[in-house]
Parts: structure tokens; C-alpha cells; sequence
């Protein structure tokens, strides 16, 4: 499996409620010499506010920046990989749940 192939993929979950489109990936690794792992995909309608931290509180500032990404965070979340049931041909699969995964 390559990033490209899960980029733009479609979220559902496995009661078919769509949760949007993959616009990131969190990858972590234990080591330096160990492989990276994916952790969680980004879904909704835009990753950017996750990706420069304001999703979990850890940039504040400037104050108007901070609004408008904080509203943006709203609209995504971040799912595990661990909720994924299956992937392939654009689309994600994952068990429903209140939990939306590592934030």
C-alpha cells in the first residue's frame, strides 16, 4: 500500500455513513531504525488545521489565524487505523463508533 493510494479515499463507515475524504496521514515509529507505521488517517472537509496543530490545542496565535483553523478542525477528525475494516479501489472502511480515534 502506497500514501497515494489512500489520499482522497472515501471514510464510510461499515453502516455506510460517510465520514468524508482522507486528506492526510499520521505515520509514527518507534526508533529511528524501526519502519514507519500509519496510525490514523485525517478525514473531512481539510486536514490543514490538524497538520499546523491547532486540531489539539498545541499552536495558539495569531488570533485570527487561530479561529479560522480551529473552525476548520470542526469539520475533520482523525481516525485510527485500527478502526479500519477494509481499504481498496478509493474507499476506507471503518467500524462505527463514538470515538473518533487519536486526536
Amino acid at each position: 500500500m502506497r500514501a497515494s493510494d489512500l489520499l482522497r479515499a472515501e471514510v464510510v463507515d461499515e453502516t455506510g455513513h460517510r465520514l468524508g475524504t482522507v486528506h492526510d496521514l499520521r505515520v509514527v515509529r518507534s526508533s529511528t531504525s524501526a519502519p514507519w507505521q500509519l496510525q490514523a488517517v485525517v478525514v473531512g472537509a481539510t486536514g490543514v488545521a490538524h497538520r499546523l496543530g491547532y486540531a489539539t490545542g498545541e499552536v495558539r496565535g495569531p488570533a485570527p489565524l487561530s479561529r479560522t483553523a480551529h473552525r476548520l478542525a470542526r469539520r475533520s477528525q482523525v481516525v485510527a487505523w485500527s478502526r479500519v475494516i477494509a481499504y481498496g479501489e478509493g474507499r476506507i472502511t471503518v467500524r462505527a463508533t463514538d470515538h473518533l480515534g487519536p486526536q
